[in-house]
């Protein structure tokens, strides 16, 4: 997951630290981070020049030699059809890395040196693509940057390891990993999605009749969220749209689509926006009654199963539930009615569909890590901003329509703690005002009654986070950091341990037969087969015992005796001993109608003797150890 910095600061002012010392302290509180990067700073070394003079290339009719100046004198050459003299053009020098990959090398083209090159916009990730090189304005200053140009802003990206974020749902956005941030460096955390933000927004409502009301039918739809808006214009998006999603990876379409997924890598939660024209009849949320074949927005005929969770109108389904939307609802450059859709499901039922269709998205990886309900209808607030901020003529058609799980009577989760036990567990004094702190910087609420600790947790922390008193400690041992904790040994009485009298018991046989019979101890394994039982001529073939997925016919139950495997191995040693003796202390397993299997201990002794009957020389053994066990 990439994180941008930039984006961090719209939350909470960082502290003037390094990018390195940064994404260190993140690791250390929070999650791993797998590389630094630098957004934008190839737009640093491309420099504005304006060029003085155009000549044709000798070798080649549709090339020329452009001369330039960027600071100083340069010439390269160049094949677009848009040079002429007096045009501000933008150079990227020898050693430039563009967006595409491409690392600038000094080359001979027909002959002529060409150092660097002059850059159209789709080379330098401006656009997807152009007929010629990038015509800058007029005013332009030359040998400023690109970036000063463009008026952009370096940014720096922490590549996060994605499985370190599993159990942290909250983390899949940048308000939550803000929060974070605030924690640790103790900055004030600006949330601007307080009450008064919705109070605000829900004045876009109208009194009309929603065109859509959503009929939830799926048990595994969690929560389901949908308002219509009328009047929207599709587009392309602002630079600081685009540069945001560039940023964190993801490619810009247009103002709708955009604007979905900034909401997502905000907030965390995914969404989708339909169409709202292409929807027919009914739109309900259910579970398919028969297989089927679906194409995604990826142009893939995808194959449903009965069960799979999908949103369907009349004609069928429209989006696979929590993955991806279909290409028959989605929008294109017509469209000027919408449905926004934020949704929640069950985490087990993306995972099963995602795997089997062999289709994983931003969305589905986020509905895996159980999302919280709760922050649903914040996210369709934030998704209506955005569309009226890009759209001012844009309406709200009724008002925002619900269904699926009645959360209204939602207790949140209160844990119980002490500052001693905390730092009892940590092995460091921290103070009942720091971690009452640290909790509220969290989100935690806390109530104090003389070091005893009740913690109010934030839905979004219970999904699949925080579940003991264990877990708040590791709360305040990640904030004040593990580094910061003088490794201590425990302060422990050393004591004799008392064995219990199995273990005595048997101890006691281990010496004996080691040392008065000087038998050798041997472990088998306790899954056999009908094979050896059949040659052992054991009459219990232990059916009821046989094991689902076995790895093999020769184990594939559990044993009955540990005789079948002694002869085993009684006549394998044979081949090169002509006289041993062993034993082992193993389990044997019975069918027990109540208790489904019933494990017996037994001691097995075995002699051997090629030339005579090692018989009586056993029983006078097990005679002594008898009286040796005082049994």
């Amino acid at each position: 997951m990439l994180i941008s910095l930039d984006w961090i600061n719209d939350f909470t002012k960082l502290p003037g630290l390094s990018a390195d010392d940064l994404a260190n302290n993140f690791t250390m509180t929070t999650a791993e981070v797998e590389e630094v990067l630098e957004s934008k700073a190839f737009l640093e070394k491309i420099t504005v020049g304006e060029i003085k003079s155009v000549r044709k290339h000798p070798e080649a009719d549709k090339l020329n030699l452009v001369t330039f100046d960027y600071g100083k004198e340069k010439e390269v050459v160049c094949g677009a059809p848009n040079v002429c003299v007096g045009l501000k053009i933008a150079y990227a020098p020898l050693g430039t890395t563009l967006p595409n990959g491409m690392t600038l090398e000094a080359k001979k083209i027909r002959g002529f040196l060409s150092e660097g090159m002059i850059c159209s916009e789709s080379e330098m990730g401006l656009s997807s693509e152009s007929n010629g090189i990038m015509e800058l304005s007029a005013e332009a200053k030359v040998g400023s940057s690109m970036l000063e140009y463009l008026g952009e802003k370096k940014d720096i990206i922490l590549d996060v390891d994605n499985k370190s974020l599993t159990h942290r749902p909250d983390l899949w956005g940048h308000f939550g990993l803000a929060r974070e941030f605030a924690a640790r460096y103790e900055t004030e955390l600006c949330n601007p999605y307080d009450q008064k933000w919705e109070k605000e927004l829900e004045k876009s409502f109208s009194k009309e009749k929603s065109p859509i009301v959503p009929k939830v039918e799926s048990h595994d739809c969690l929560s389901y969220w949908g308002l219509s808006v009328d009047g929207v214009k599709v587009e392309e998006s602002p630079a600081w749209l685009k540069s945001r999603l560039e940023a964190c990876g993801l490619r810009s379409i247009n103002t709708i689509v955009d604007i979905s997924n900034y909401v997502m890598l905000e907030l965390g939660q995914p969404l989708h926006i339909f169409d709202r024209n292409k929807i027919k009849g009914d739109f309900k949320v259910y579970d398919l009654a028969a297989d089927c074949e679906f194409q995604t927005l990826d142009e893939m005929n995808r194959k449903l199963m009965a069960g799979d969770t999908v949103i369907g109108d009349d004609n069928g389904p429209l989006v696979l539930a929590g993955i991806m939307g279909g290409e028959s609802s989605s929008v294109s450059d017509d469209t000027t009615s919408i449905f926004i859709e934020v949704a929640n499901w069950k985490a087990e039922k993306v995972r099963t569909m995602s795997t089997r269709l062999g289709l994983r998205t931003d969305s589905s990886a986020r509905f895996e890590k159980s999302l919280d309900s709760l922050q649903c209808y914040k996210t369709l607030l934030r998704t209506l901003e955005l569309v009226l901020k890009l759209n001012p003529k844009a309406e709200v058609i009724g008002k925002a329509e619900y269904g699926g799980v009645d959360y209204s009577s939602f207790e949140p989760l209160i844990l119980e703690t002490s500052v001693a036990k905390i730092e009892s567990v940590l092995g460091k004094e921290i103070g009942s005002d720091k971690v009452i702190d640290i909790f509220s910087r969290l989100d935690f609420q806390v109530e104090n009654s003389r070091g005893q600790l009740s913690v109010t947790l934030p839905s979004n922390r219970t999904t699949k986070d925080i579940e003991g008193e264990a877990d708040l400690i590791e709360e305040i041992g990640r904030m004040i950091g593990y580094d910061n904790i003088t490794p201590v040994s425990p302060k422990e009485d050393v004591l004799p341990v008392e064995l219990s009298p199995g273990k005595k018991l048997t101890r006691k046989v281990w010496d004996f037969l080691t040392l008065r019979a000087r038998a050798l101890e041997v472990m088998t394994y306790p899954l056999v087969g009908e094979k050896l039982l059949s040659k052992a001529s054991w009459l219990d073939k232990a059916e009821s015992l046989v094991l689902v997925n076995a790895l093999s016919k020769d184990a594939d139950r559990m044993r009955p005796s540990l005789i079948p495997q002694a002869l085993q191995t009684t006549a394998l040693n044979a081949k090169n001993f002509k006289s041993f003796s062993f034993f082992e202390l193993g389990r044997s397993y019975h069918s027990d109608q109540k208790n489904f299997a019933l494990e017996k201990h037994e001691l097995l002794i075995g002699f051997f003797d090629a030339k005579r009957s090692p018989i009586l020389e056993l029983t006078n053994t097990v005679e002594e150890l008898l009286n040796y066990l005082n049994i």
